[in-house]
């Protein structure tokens, strides 16, 4: 999974570490990475059992968030 950082006026963010944590049994690794060049921050989302509504979270620390859903 890739999140992509950007500032208030859209311009890509480097080096901003996002936490990432997965709801519903699943597992992220790593649990947080640093954004890139291009503001980009990845992890690996393997989904958990039983299957159904899993979510992972992407944060920033003092900073904005989002929730990814996987049905």
């Amino acid at each position: 999974m890739v999140v992509l950082v950007k500032d208030q006026g859209g311009a890509s963010v480097e080096a901003a570490t996002v936490t990432f944590a997965a709801d519903g049994g699943g597992a992220v690794s790593p649990g947080s990475a640093t954004s890139d060049a291009n503001g980009e921050a990845s992890t690996f989302w393997t989904l958990g059992q039983p299957l159904g509504p899993q979510t992972l979270a992407a944060s920033l620390t003092g900073g904005a968030s989002t929730t990814i859903t996987a049905t």
